[in-house]
């Protein structure tokens, strides 16, 4: 089908739009400048003379930057095949079978479900927050909310993971999204007056109805960035915020661009410019990987389609100079001379929306080292041997038979059957096999295993199957201490993810909530222990305290041995005299607390320890007139028990049911218990300091403390062979 060719005056208009910046005058050009604001965010400075120049500029440094990665991208090409278990150009051998074996796959995975299992707990506190003045509930929840809303544990994180083992590096781009619904709910409405239809001015008459509702969600867009499609110039800087210019290779559709030229982000006239020649658009780099598609032809979806065709859009941060002054823009480029937009970064903090840190760092590069590449032979290694050996189990499976044709004339008659008879002589028929080398191909499959394995930080307490590689059944202490080494192990992969990547993505959220958020949100909100985990509405965040954001991951997980810890200091300060305290107050309840959290979580520990100043105290007439309508009314620990006594004595003759009764007996049993407790203990007693019992049963002795050579344990702790790095006791057998 023959293209439709562009005007005469389409064409001259267009070489008068790239002609009218450069017949600008020096002097027109410094007044255009003057009249800029810069603190404009939303201004698209890429129509001035000198700011085309600068972007020309970043434009080929980028195409530039992205052809300099091609030895990069084929490493990363090569170790998503092994991932996707692709055979490729890498293998040797090329026979019968084509087997893939998933070696450097599991391996990945397992690293994923530890690392994630390691960095969300399961208590659903994620962050920790240190400030000024009292702890920020309000701001911790917030951020567990938007943890929770831009699916980190469950999409985010495992994709950064995989990401990271096949290229080398933890990227991600944060945005803030918007999101409008129209949605119809049921309402009451009063009918109106109408004497015609009889309805009274007093009538309480109501009819339902429908209202119509525009409802606009807002929440931090996470997206994990391929490394085939990211740049810093220069390389040779150690952190991302260090890069001059910072580029992301975007493919976009029609749909996309349409949508970012209706909200303002590009320039209408160069967009619809871009949508007109969209089949012809080259954005200047024709050898950039399509990393998108080659996804989605991984999953079995073809992206060759009319209606999937798609533009390659260069998304780029970097600095340029206005009015004598250098500010971060954010640009949008389709190729030379496509210039789709300049402008401020559209966000408060004036910082780049990528973080990016390398997984084993190179040294004088930002880039990191994919730990795949350095098994990758080994995969390749162990899909030659199972492919031979499978090759060769064809004919191992099948009998060789030698026969003397001379003696056995009938050899077309001997064809294998059940109940066959071959007419032969036996002593002129013999029966061979094919040596099995199936099997030593598979030995050498195993010993490629265990290397990778080892190479990845791989046990076998963190693959899905049963510990141990031989037919022995390892013991309970060999089992423990792979599991403990496998967590030791853990923490240096997941403390990079934590404190490169996810502090700074808490970080983000609270810059974006406090820049785009405009109306309180109801949330699940965890405050201070010993109150009910309840929804709360959260108010807009004020800015005034300076924050410290945390990754609550590991810590959460580490806290097995501190609560272990914790057991047996409190044992000792609990049992040390009040006379030598020095003036000083002991309560032990933040340690409850504690323990309570880590054990339970912050939806069942509350129910554990129940705060009573939160709990309401009822007068005594007002329980009395509850109690006469059959309510049981459960004695509160602040009562005055003397005063409610005397009260409900007097309830006590219209009491038919016996709810008074028992009440009275709870404030009697109440009331001894606090006598009891005001008393202070005797010297001896069990229990005690210098007491001459065993104790209380099923309560710690008091000074219990690990020591040697038989350290006393308090309830509940791990045993010395279930401790990292410990050596466990000969097993026996």
């Amino acid at each position: 089908m023959a293209k439709k060719s562009p005007k005469p005056e389409e064409l001259e208009e267009k070489a008068q739009q790239l002609a009218a910046p450069s017949d600008m005058k020096d002097d027109d050009i410094e007044e255009e400048e003057q009249d800029l604001d810069l603190e404009n965010r939303k201004k698209d400075y890429s129509g001035l003379v000198k700011v085309r120049e600068q972007m020309s500029e970043i434009y080929q440094a980028v195409v530039r930057g992205f052809e300099d990665k091609q030895d990069q991208n084929s490493t990363i090409d090569a170790n998503w095949d092994m991932y996707n278990c692709v055979l490729n150009e890498n293998q040797a051998y090329s026979g019968y079978s084509n087997i893939y074996i998933p070696l450097v796959r599991d391996a990945i995975e397992a690293r994923v479900t530890r690392f994630s299992n390691q960095l969300f707990p399961q208590s659903g506190q994620y962050s920790q927050v240190v400030g000024t003045g009292d702890p920020a509930w309000d701001l911790m929840a917030i951020l567990n909310y938007y943890v929770t809303q831009s699916k980190l544990k469950s999409i985010v994180v495992p994709s950064l993971m995989r990401e990271g083992d096949c290229s080398g590096q933890y990227s991600l781009h944060i945005d803030w999204t918007e999101t409008t619904r129209h949605t119809v709910k049921k309402v009451k409405k009063p009918v109106t007056v109408s004497p015609e239809l009889g309805v009274a001015a007093d009538s309480e008459e109501t009819y339902e109805d429908r209202e119509y509702e525009e409802i606009v969600e807002g929440k931090p867009d996470v997206m994990v960035i391929d490394a085939r499609n990211l740049v810093f110039l220069p390389a040779s800087v150690d952190d991302a915020e260090d890069a001059e210019t910072t580029a992301i290779a975007i493919w976009m559709t029609k749909a996309k661009i349409k949508k970012l030229a209706k909200k303002g982000i590009f320039d209408k006239d160069v967009a619809d410019d871009l949508l007109e020649n969209f089949d012809q658009t080259n954005s200047g780099n024709t050898q950039m990987p399509d990393t998108e598609k080659k996804a989605m032809n991984h999953a079995g979806i073809k992206a060759d389609s009319k209606g999937q065709k798609r533009c390659l859009v260069y998304k780029v941060w970097s600095k340029i100079k206005i009015k004598g002054e250098y500010r971060l823009m954010e640009m949008h480029f389709a190729g030379e001379d496509k210039y789709l937009s300049c402008k401020r970064v559209p966000y408060w903090t004036d910082r780049v929306p990528v973080i990016s840190k390398p997984v084993v760092k190179v040294p004088g590069s930002i880039w990191g080292k994919s730990p795949a590449s350095a098994v990758a032979k080994l995969q390749y290694q162990a899909n030659d041997a199972v492919n031979m050996g499978m090759d060769s189990a064809q004919y191992a499976l099948m009998p060789i038979v030698m026969t003397n044709p001379e003696s056995n004339p009938k050899i077309g008659s001997m064809i294998l059957a059940q109940a066959a008879i071959w007419e032969t002589n036996p002593k002129d028929t013999q029966f061979a096999s094919f040596p099995p080398l199936y099997k030593d191909a598979l030995n050498i499959v195993a010993v490629c295993k265990d290397q990778i394995m080892q190479s990845l930080g791989v046990n076998s307490a963190m693959m899905p199957h049963a510990s141990g590689g031989g037919s022995k059944k390892p013991s309970q202490a060999q089992v423990a201490q792979e599991q403990q080494v496998a967590l030791e192990s853990t923490n240096n992969v997941v403390s990079i993810i934590e404190e490169g990547i996810l502090n700074e993505v808490l970080r983000w959220f609270y810059e974006l909530d406090y820049q785009y958020r405009k109306e309180p949100l109801t949330i699940q909100k965890f405050g201070q222990m010993g109150l009910q985990a309840d929804l709360q509405q959260i108010p807009l965040i004020e800015v005034g305290a300076h924050y410290e954001f945390r990754w609550n991951g590991t810590e959460a997980n580490k806290t097995v041995q501190e609560i272990q810890q914790m057991i047996a200091a409190m044992n000792v300060i609990r049992g040390i005299p009040p006379q030598q305290l020095n003036g000083l107050k002991l309560d032990i309840t933040p340690i409850l607390e504690k323990l309570a959290g880590a054990a339970f979580g912050p939806r069942v520990a509350p129910r554990v320890l129940i705060d009573q100043r939160h709990q309401m105290s009822l007068s005594p007439e007002l329980e009395n007139q509850l109690m006469s309508g059959a309510f049981p009314t459960p004695v509160h620990p602040g009562d005055n028990d003397v005063e409610h006594i005397q009260v409900h004595m007097t309830a006590q003759a219209n009491d038919q049911l016996g709810f008074v009764h028992q009440h009275i007996m709870e404030h009697m049993s109440q009331m001894q218990a606090k006598n009891q407790a005001m008393q202070p203990p005797q010297q001896g007693a069990p229990g005690v300091p210098g007491g001459s019992g065993p104790g209380v049963a099923g309560t710690p002795r008091m000074g219990a403390q690990p020591g040697n050579p038989r350290p006393q344990q308090p309830p509940g702790a791990m045993s010395t062979d279930q401790m990292p790095l410990s050596m466990p006791r000969k097993a026996n057998m």
